[in-house]
């Protein structure tokens, strides 16, 4: 017996690998070493680790034998492959008909290096692909210090974190029976359903300030730290958050490079 399994992310409910396996026990604890023969995997799971969390490894289908199961794992890489997972695989048999295509990874040579005097372009671009790869913000910064500015890769982060507006959380029905003994327990691990509150869009910054953090930054004060400083000693109140809000929208407006 073969399990066809799919590796989950639990912060964005997102599949990033799909794999075979007739032990999903130590499959899932070689996933957890993260021996370095997958580096977009581990980059993936040691975020997680780090934020708190461990991939959800679900069984997708249940088959017989080996040939069958290497002809369901194609069948579920092209089907979360269609629905626009950041799947991890290296290597990903594709299936069109009853044939099983192999499909290579994307040689090393046609990935974006870091260097100096990057476009701005070229930075999101980087800054993107690190992402896709599953790295933290803090390893992005660590990994491209002195080529690009830490505000820019927040200011990117930012705009591509999509943060979804409800979460369930559901015990499984096992779990549920084995553990309910009163009512007041049931009640605790009965399914939730947790709604986020709406956050309040943050007052526009004004063409004044806007024009005072330009003249600013071109003096030399490039950080959310200088920034705010500066801008405070020109009787403003300006907070660090605030300083990185003006950061972004003096890029938006293109009135700034980074």
């Amino acid at each position: 017996m073969y399990i066809v399994y799919a590796q989950e992310d639990q912060r964005n409910n997102e599949i990033f690998y799909v794999g075979i396996t007739d032990d999903v026990y130590a499959r899932f604890q070689q996933h957890m070493r993260c021996d370095g023969s997958n580096p977009g995997k581990d980059a993936r799971i040691q975020s997680m680790k780090e934020a708190g969390y461990l991939p959800l490894m679900r069984t997708l289908q249940l088959v017989p034998d080996l040939e069958q199961a290497k002809k369901r794992e194609a069948y579920w890489m092209r089907h979360f492959h269609d629905l626009g997972m950041p799947l991890t695989n290296q290597v990903m048999p594709m299936v069109q008909g009853d044939v099983v295509i192999i499909r290579a990874p994307v040689p090393v040579e046609s990935r974006l290096r870091l260097k100096a005097k990057m476009s701005p372009d070229e930075q999101r671009a980087y800054v993107e692909m690190l992402l896709d790869e599953g790295l933290s913000i803090r390893k992005i910064i660590a990994r491209v210090e002195g080529y690009i500015h830490s505000d820019f890769v927040k200011v990117v982060v930012n705009e591509c974190m999509v943060v979804p507006p409800m979460s369930e959380v559901v015990v499984s029905d096992s779990v549920t029976e084995a553990l309910v003994e009163s009512e007041s327990v049931s009640r605790l691990f009965m399914p939730v359903r947790v709604s986020y509150p709406a956050v309040p869009r943050p007052p526009a910054i004004s063409d004044d300030l806007i024009s005072s953090a330009v003249t600013a930054w071109n003096n030399g004060n490039r950080s959310t730290r200088r920034l705010a400083r500066a801008l405070s000693q020109e009787g403003n109140s300006i907070s660090k958050d605030k300083a990185l809000r003006i950061i972004r929208e003096m890029y938006a407006k293109k009135l700034i490079e980074m």
